[in-house]
């Protein structure tokens, strides 16, 4: 066979698709496209409205990194598991945000002493300069919606505090 056969062309299509979806997995595909992110959305929404509280949700990266942290911690703790992991050689990887994650819990976690990420690495400044950025902004483009809403709104509250100070 060649070097780019399908992982269906090398085992069948049988075995490909033996892995069953997790329940997350199932609730998630069953979701109508356009509400996939709501639960990404609802959590930015949470974190950013409670940006005064310590205890505050922080989704994206660093919520990732943290329960890469506590993977790590587990598979330690694992009697059978554990053992065969040599501390001073843990390393991560990811690609596109998981790749960002990988530097962020490399950086945060120092049992972990090596970092490679794959496509997860752009400076923001890069994308200015390049005009690189649309992407990324229109995936969170409901979110900015809603930090738009919560600025009018301040903004009008403040606006009729003016009014009732004059």
């Amino acid at each position: 066979g060649g070097g780019n056969s399908s992982i269906t062309d090398r085992i069948g299509a049988e075995q490909a698709t033996a892995l069953p979806l997790t329940p997350t997995e199932e609730a998630w595909m069953a979701m109508a496209p356009a509400n996939r992110l709501a639960p990404y959305f609802d959590a930015l929404t949470r974190s950013y409205r409670a940006a005064d509280d310590a205890g505050r949700e922080s989704p994206f990266i660093y919520d990732s990194a943290n329960d890469a942290s506590r993977v790590l911690d587990a598979l330690l703790a694992d009697r059978g598991f554990g053992a065969s992991i040599d501390s001073k050689r843990i390393g991560t990887t990811g690609i596109s945000l998981g790749g960002m994650i990988s530097w962020f819990v490399a950086a945060a976690d120092t049992r972990f002493t090596a970092a490679a990420p794959g496509i997860g690495v752009q400076g923001f400044q890069y994308a200015l300069d390049e005009n690189l950025w649309h992407a990324r902004v229109a995936s969170l483009g409901g979110f900015f919606e809603t930090v738009l809403q919560d600025a009018r709104a301040e903004g009008g509250k403040e606006s009729e505090a003016l009014e009732m100070n004059r």
